[in-house]
């Protein structure tokens, strides 16, 4: 036999080779496919990436904004844990000469992304009003599971009142606000600050007392979970986040976070609240049906809603919009002036011009 029959072509060889990497490539495909099926951690890292570059821009979007004379303590750790998730920052004033009124802020990002950084202009416009403003970070999701980020703001608000004076923290005159996913989790805690029985569920032992929190500030949030529904082009992101949240694929029967819909667990003991949500945000009846309850418990509320057919849309997360819709600098400036009508009254929305220029 001669040399030429068993020693392999160029052309042998590379089909040979093509057809290795072909079924290394189906492989790795399988693999993928497998595990978006199997676990939440793909789509949720990916959902993670677009929410921080999108939350990246919108930070920068408002640089435009922001007065100066607003000072940062940055990276404070509540916690002895080490954890770079769980550190705050605080801004206010740069002139301010005792503790002021204070706004507990907590972003959103669907409870897998966001940051505190993302939220840094926006903190300093409000903290130009004369507030001290906090930006807390928690544990994502699905590193986390709920009820982790409503234990680590009961954590950061003991850090709070403990360092109160060095921070310029009224800790009579506490508001915690939030937006999207924050939104739950602080109605979450709140509710739990006023119940004995919630506070025992999510394990929290709240060292504020109701009389020291004036208000809620919520923009956009979910309050009830079981009214989610995963269709239409919002399922692959719902069932990814919620199913991150909860640790449980089958989200929607879990009683885990039936305990995080904050509608239910709600008494006349929340405080005083503004809710807001754009019109065209996939949320804002969840908004709506929550400030219709606590209305029916006899908590002050203060809306900011939008008809129907109000244009342009409004969409979700819309009150950082500024520099698209004016809508935001208004619904800003009432947020602004709910927090100075219910006990923050060194709080004055005129302080900061793009503000006092929605009048």
């Amino acid at each position: 036999m001669s040399d030429s029959a068993v020693r392999p072509t160029p052309l042998r060889s590379l089909v040979t080779l093509l057809g290795m990497l072909t079924a290394v490539l189906l492989s790795l495909v399988l693999v993928m496919a497998l595990s978006f099926v199997t676990t939440p951690i793909p789509g949720a890292l990916l959902i993670r990436s677009s929410f921080n570059a999108g939350g990246v821009q919108g930070n920068e979007a408002l640089a435009p904004f922001v007065p100066t004379g607003v000072t940062r303590d940055a990276d404070l750790a509540y916690t002895s844990s080490g954890r770079p998730d769980e550190r705050l920052d605080v801004y206010r004033r740069a002139d301010a000469t005792a503790p002021a009124s204070t706004i507990i802020w907590v972003h959103g990002g669907g409870w897998v992304g966001g940051d505190k950084s993302q939220g840094e202009n926006y903190s300093r416009i409000l903290a130009a009003s004369g507030a001290t403003v906090v930006q807390i970070n928690y544990t994502l999701s699905p590193e986390a599971r709920f009820p982790t980020a409503v234990q680590q703001l009961d954590a950061a608000t003991t850090y709070l009142l403990d360092h109160a004076d060095d921070l310029g923290i009224a800790t009579d005159r506490l508001f915690y606000a939030g937006d999207s996913a924050g939104s739950q989790v602080v109605s979450t805690y709140l509710a739990a600050v006023a119940s004995p029985d919630q506070a025992s569920r999510l394990a929290v032992r709240p060292r504020v007392h109701e009389g020291e929190i004036k208000g809620a500030v919520l923009f956009c949030g979910a309050y009830d979970v079981t009214a989610v529904r995963a269709s239409g082009q919002f399922a692959s992101f719902l069932n990814t986040v919620m199913w991150a949240y909860s640790g449980v694929r089958d989200w929607q029967s879990a009683e885990v976070l039936r305990q995080g819909s904050p509608i239910d667990s709600v008494t006349a003991g929340f405080p005083a609240a503004f809710v807001s949500a754009g019109n065209g945000d996939p949320l804002e009846s969840q908004s709506r049906a929550f400030a219709a309850r606590l209305q029916q418990l006899g908590v002050p509320v203060v809306t900011q809603f939008y008809d129907e057919d109000h244009e342009p849309a409004l969409p979700h997360e819309y009150q950082v919009l500024f520099s698209k819709y004016h809508e935001a600098i208004s619904a800003t400036r009432a947020a602004v002036q709910f927090v100075s009508d219910h006990g923050g009254s060194d709080v004055d929305a005129d302080r900061v011009p793009v503000l006092a220029a929605a009048r």
